[in-house]
């Protein structure tokens, strides 16, 4: 199973990490948060790793769990809460989501 100590990106990696660790204490808003952020952050680096998710054969498009991510008619990618609180549900979803991105993104 992948943790965010398999990811090389520092900055990705301490997203990441932050993630799990507030996943760990029942933090989930602040997981969500992460994740998101670490997802945001790598659309800025990588804005091909939605297509490179549909050949990798996984689930390429961001989850539509509380959070929604907009890359379309946006200078950069933005994340749009549509509520305050999350559940440990959205944000294990968030956080796979976010991990598997990531590990993919790098794979070049």
């Amino acid at each position: 199973m992948a943790k965010p100590s398999d990811v090389k990106h520092e900055a990705l990696r301490d997203l990441l990490t932050a993630a799990h660790e507030a996943l760990r204490r029942g933090d989930y808003t602040q997981s969500v948060r992460h994740s998101t952020e670490a997802v945001r952050q790598l659309l800025l680096l990588k804005p091909e790793i939605v297509a490179k998710r549909a050949q990798a054969g996984g689930r390429y498009l961001p989850p539509n769990v509380g959070a929604r991510l907009v890359t379309e008619n946006v200078s950069e990618p933005q994340v749009i809460f549509d509520r305050e609180k999350f559940t440990l549900s959205e944000a294990l979803t968030w956080y796979e989501y976010a991990l598997e991105s990531v590990l993919i993104g790098e794979l070049e």
